[in-house]
């Protein structure tokens, strides 16, 4: 799990450093005033049409994630995982207020569920913890690759769980994370939130 939130973390920074390349954002500027917001929205809106869960900040489908109900399909959870990568890139190209920081936890909670339901019932039928087990896992690994905060990411969720059992695989799933995007990105990489445009 460590190892795929590297690299769910690195797509994320690809998709965000890709939003901000100069020349799509003076392609962008190029454009009459507030037609990138606007088309941006409508993108996103677009996309919320079938899935309303990539609005927002979506800690209602982290909260079902990490819940002991039925859960989502697991084919659901892959075309989520798409569908905020795209969304989170379109927001944070055109303008909108947001970040990298919530898209992802999401990402994170997505992809461990996901996961946890691969090897368990769902999948391979490997006798092994409940996909929630695995979504706060992966929302930590995810968050310490794409932010550069193995610390941050096995305390917020601890803090979160407040379960010492599921501290070691947080700290492995989270170290592994953030060294293979730390490894792939280099150091001077900024991280989630990107150097700062008018500079």
């Amino acid at each position: 799990l460590g190892l795929l939130a590297s690299g769910m973390s690195w797509v994320l920074l690809r998709l965000l450093s890709l939003g901000r390349e100069p020349r799509l954002q003076r392609f962008l500027a190029r454009l009459p005033l507030g037609l990138p917001t606007a088309l941006g929205g409508a993108a996103v809106g677009g996309m919320a049409l079938a899935f309303p869960q990539v609005l927002g900040v979506g800690y209602d489908t982290i909260e079902a994630l990490l819940g002991s109900g039925h859960g989502v399909p697991l084919l659901t959870l892959a075309v989520l995982i798409v569908m905020k990568l795209l969304a989170s890139t379109v927001s944070n190209a055109t303008g909108f207020v947001g970040g990298g920081f919530a898209p992802a936890l999401f990402l994170g909670a997505v992809l461990g569920n996901a996961y946890g339901q691969l090897l368990g019932e769902g999948g391979l039928g490997l006798p092994i913890a409940e996909p929630p087990a695995y979504a706060m896992v992966g929302m930590a690994a995810v968050l310490a690759g794409s932010a550069r905060a193995p610390l941050t990411a096995l305390l917020l969720l601890f803090e979160l769980t407040r379960d010492i059992r599921i501290v070691v695989p947080l700290m492995a799933a989270a170290g592994l994370s953030a060294v293979l995007v730390e490894r792939w990105q280099g150091l001077h990489d900024p991280g989630l939130l990107g150097p700062d445009p008018l500079e």
